[in-house]
């Protein structure tokens, strides 16, 4: 196994013991961190705690990235649920359920998909002006 992959490994490793230990404060990291790395790409849902409470919990989160969309939320028994929607013209074709590690790493491929096809635009543009 490469360099690369081991430490992408062993951050999804921690991702995930962060996930089982406390999965209140991994969503709200995790909506922070995505929220602030892809704002036009990220829903967050949020629910506060009490009425006159302003604190809130986050409850679900949805990725949206290319034609696949990736949910998390929390479930009644305040466990993970993870899911992956394949979306083409804004109609949901397949839906498939997804343990934490398997989103997380399904959506680190999609966003380096997509990363990749952002550099490869950016120098087309660059070369069309520059020519």
């Amino acid at each position: 196994m490469s360099d690369e992959a081991m430490q992408s490994f062993d951050i999804q490793a921690a991702w995930l013991r962060r996930a089982e230990s406390d999965v209140s404060a991994f969503m709200a990291a995790l909506a922070t961190r995505l929220e602030e790395s892809l704002p036009h790409q990220v829903v967050v849902h949020r629910k506060r705690l009490g009425l006159f409470s302003r604190e809130s919990r986050v409850e679900k989160l949805t990725v949206l990235a290319g034609t696949a969309n990736y949910d998390v939320f929390l479930d009644a028994r305040n466990s993970l649920q993870c899911s992956r929607a394949k979306v083409v013209g804004g109609v949901t074709l397949k839906t498939e359920t997804l343990d934490i590690a398997q989103w997380l790493a399904g959506l680190g491929a999609e966003l380096a998909n997509m990363a990749g096809r952002m550099g490869t635009t950016q120098t087309v543009l660059h070369d069309f002006l520059l020519s």
